[in-house]
């Protein structure tokens, strides 16, 4: 009889993993070709360009502006932007309302696109954890409604859904900023995360082994070769433009923050052999993560007015708050797409959460997380580059040469973590399948012991043999004295006659 007792037993990671990747690689695609607005390509390309001056000739006046300002008037230092506008200038007129009319219906910004995207989040959620039957892997409340117990999260839960929701946020907003693209959004915030993981098992006094160490300093080149190499390779002009986009920055920083609590998080509660404790952490942390991020956007978005909506944090109010209203005016496309994008996304955190939550160190559980996600992204970036070419204005849509080499040092990076502990177990399935055929042919030499029972039965048929033997005897006998007794019979009637 099975013991119920017993703890469940996991699924293997690499499931997980697989999972992850098969899910990520739709999400980056339906993400990146709403913010970008390649929908729009099917428009004639000299449309596209006069309208996009006129969409961004506001943008363009405010930039130089800015510079002059920066600059105490000094125009050789914002000849760029002059020209950026001189050229813009002319093109105006030429474009077409309807054709404007179309670019703006299919290009969403990257805090537009975060409510309906979280939404059905939510709703997939909901649906997924109610399917599988886990509500019941959560603490429960000592109140009951309608008979019923409610799931609740724990306190530390709570702070990790929190922490979880924020990564939602900020994955989907690194895809949709201009001028970033996947891979190197992608570089950024996994290899930030693979410099942490050792971090977090030093913490927690878990061994960090060497190769370890190894793949945090090929992360660290890979980010040096994506941010430098341009500038060494004269490229780029040093001071030309930003060294990382401000918005970039903020992303960065609020996404390796939260997923560093998470691991914490995890570490100290749920990675253990027992798969029901990784339900109860899961579970908890879901039903706070996307509903906790989807309030704190609600409320930022009723102060879109008190920001400027010419300044970056102004235009990114402004879009969470459109995100809420004007946004479901667009075109059915464009809904599909984000309820689309939604649901990916969670299948992102519920596969994503379950590499995390595996019971091995954090470095390799994250190592696992970011290949699976990176090798994604990669595939996402080449099917847009591919099918688009290029973005609406003109530029091409293929990651640079640098941005490839980081990716495979971050793939090196991974490699570095995960195949020692693959190595490692293929060793042990050798020595446990060695074993096995060691006591095989021990057995099959050992000569067999003769049952008790089939060495009765052999003995018995002589046994049976030696009784009959004086049967035999006595029932030769017989006839002897039956011939001795009939001798005076025969001699008594020979007198007589």
């Amino acid at each position: 009889m099975a013991d119920l007792t017993k703890p469940k037993k996991q699924v293997s990671v690499w499931w997980f993993a697989f999972g992850y990747f098969a899910v990520y690689i739709p999400y980056s695609i339906f993400t990146k070709i709403t913010s970008s607005g390649l929908l729009a390509k099917d428009l004639p390309q000299d449309q596209i360009a006069s309208c996009l001056c006129k969409r961004d000739l506001p943008k363009l006046d405010s930039a130089l502006q800015s510079c002059l300002n920066a600059n105490n008037g000094v125009a050789d230092a914002c000849a760029s932007a002059q020209q950026k506008l001189d050229q813009c200038t002319p093109l105006v007129d030429a474009c077409k309302p309807e054709s404007l009319q179309r670019i703006l219906d299919v290009t969403v910004p990257g805090a537009e696109w975060l409510p309906p995207t979280i939404m059905a989040s939510i709703l997939m959620m909901l649906v997924f954890i109610t399917s599988m039957r886990w509500w019941k892997y959560a603490t429960q409340t000592k109140f009951k409604v309608a008979g019923h117990t409610l799931p609740r999260p724990r306190i530390w839960t709570l702070f990790s859904g929190i922490c979880t929701g924020f990564v939602v946020a900020t994955t989907t907003l690194a895809y949709t900023i201009d001028g970033v693209s996947i891979v190197f959004a992608m570089l950024l915030m996994r290899g930030g995360m693979l410099v942490m993981s050792p971090i977090v098992d030093t913490i927690f006094k878990r061994h960090v082994r060497w190769f370890s160490w190894a793949a945090l300093g090929l992360s660290l080149l890979a980010l040096i070769v994506s941010n430098f190499g341009p500038y060494a390779f004269h490229l780029k002009v040093w001071g030309a433009q930003p060294f990382m986009n401000t918005i970039l920055a903020i992303d960065l920083i609020v996404y390796l923050s939260a997923y560093f609590f998470r691991l914490t998080f995890m570490s100290k509660l749920a990675k253990s052999d027992n798969a029901d404790d990784t339900k109860k952490f899961f579970v908890e942390e879901q039903m706070v993560g996307t509903p906790s991020i989807l309030l704190i956007l609600f409320i930022v978005s009723l102060f879109y007015a008190q920001f400027d909506p010419a300044s970056d944090l102004g235009r990114f109010v402004t879009g969470i708050h459109n995100g809420f209203t004007s946004f479901w005016s667009r075109p059915g496309s464009i809904l599909a797409l984000a309820f689309a994008a939604g649901l990916f996304s969670q299948f992102n955190g519920v596969f994503g959460s379950l590499i995390l939550l595996d019971k091995s160190e954090n470095a390799f559980a994250v190592a696992v997380n970011r290949c699976s996600s990176i090798l994604a992204g990669v595939i996402a970036s080449l099917f847009v580059a591919i099918v688009y070419e290029a973005d609406l204005s003109g530029k091409s849509l293929m990651p640079d040469a640098f941005t490839w080499i980081s990716a495979a040092m971050v793939v090196g990076a991974l490699l570095f973590l995960a195949l020692p502990k693959m190595f490692a177990t293929l060793e042990k399935q050798k020595k446990a399948a060695a074993n096995t055929d060691t006591k095989a042919e021990e057995k099959a030499e050992e000569p067999k012991a003769e049952d008790p029972k089939d060495e009765a039965k052999a003995e018995a048929p002589k046994d049976e043999a030696k009784a009959e033997e004086p049967k035999a005897e006595e029932k030769a006998e017989e006839p002897k004295a039956e011939e001795k007794s009939e001798e005076p019979k025969a001699e008594e009637k020979a007198e007589e006659k």
